[in-house]
């Protein structure tokens, strides 16, 4: 029996989540699904000019054509730059394609009328005209979907990883066909490779750390919404044989040109005790830290967080 051809529209072969999730998603549908990736080059789609993303879309639709199904893994910011441009590259898609999988990672902002009140009385302007753009956006890119579903009907499928995200489309927008599924990075191979690869591991973390240690895991990209400043927060209040290990690095869409350390690193920094120099004018002139003398007990001193940089994982090349 001849096999399905799926086109997969994501990040690929990058040091990304959704790059990630795609090359686990890939070994886990190949044996039944003839699998191939339309890559969403970040250098074309946000930092080319326009022109070069807009006709990268064009081919990826255009492409679209010869596969029996179509998933897009949606995160906003990989299609491009600026709200507008991720819009309406976003309508391309959705018109352009049949048969289409839409797995939804981040969730459509709507209205909050609660949230811009609560803005306004604490006179966050900038926070409260973000909301009206991000909720402008949201409504455009859910009327979108809304109209994908009557042109597709049944051959449109809305996949997310919560229930309350299943809710949001199916109860509040009356969508159908929408499938919650709880992300996952399982690879095929891994249960196999866990029972060596886990034990050479654990051993060498005990070598490292000590026989008694009791380690403590961060994992993904080091950014504020990932609560690592409560983690250490909690290291202040634990012996020194645990210890917290921190996997992941800044995101390479969140590098800025010209700086040297990102401004939430530079805040974990002075969180452990490192004292941040950073200049007033961060466009020119780069951030520069430095790990404060034993003299100066200004900072506090977290001798029990460890940075252990962003473990790649099992890319697979296509």
């Amino acid at each position: 029996m001849k096999k399905a051809r799926m086109l997969i529209v994501s990040t690929y072969n990058t040091q990304c989540g959704i790059a990630s999730f795609t090359s686990v998603l890939d070994s886990q549908l190949s044996n039944d699904v003839e699998i191939s990736i339309a890559q969403l080059d970040q250098d074309i789609l946000r930092r080319f000019p326009k022109s070069f993303g807009d006709n990268a879309i064009r081919e990826i639709i255009q492409m679209s054509k010869s596969f029996d199904v179509v998933n897009i893994q949606l995160e906003w910011g990989i299609l491009g730059s600026t709200p507008a441009q991720i819009t309406k590259r976003f309508k391309w898609l959705l018109e352009g394609c049949d048969n289409i999988i839409l797995t939804v990672h981040t969730p459509i902002t709507t209205f909050s009328t609660k949230r811009l009140v609560s803005y306004l009385s604490k006179l966050r302007i900038l926070a409260a005209i973000k909301l009206f753009v991000t909720s402008f956006y949201g409504m455009q890119r859910l009327r979108i979907i809304k109209n994908a579903v009557k042109r597709l009907n049944d051959r449109f499928h809305i996949v997310v990883h919560t229930k309350r995200e299943r809710k949001f489309f199916e109860s509040l927008h009356g969508l159908k066909n929408v499938h919650d599924h709880p992300l996952s990075h399982l690879q095929t191979d891994w249960l196999a490779r866990l029972t060596t690869d886990g034990v050479k591991y654990r051993r060498s973390l005990k070598e490292r750390f000590g026989e008694d240690a009791k380690i403590v895991a961060c994992f993904g990209f080091i950014s504020p919404y990932k609560g690592l400043e409560t983690a250490i927060s909690a290291m202040e209040l634990l012996p020194e044989n645990y210890k917290l290990l921190i996997y992941g690095s800044i995101h390479p869409e969140a590098i800025q040109s010209g700086v040297n350390i990102d401004t939430y690193l530079a805040r974990l920094l002075k969180k452990l005790g490192y004292r941040v120099q950073e200049p007033v004018d961060r466009k020119y002139f780069p951030i520069t830290a430095k790990k404060e003398s034993q003299e100066n007990k200004i900072l506090s001193k977290i001798n029990n967080v460890f940075f252990m940089g962003s473990p790649h994982g099992n890319l697979r090349q296509k």
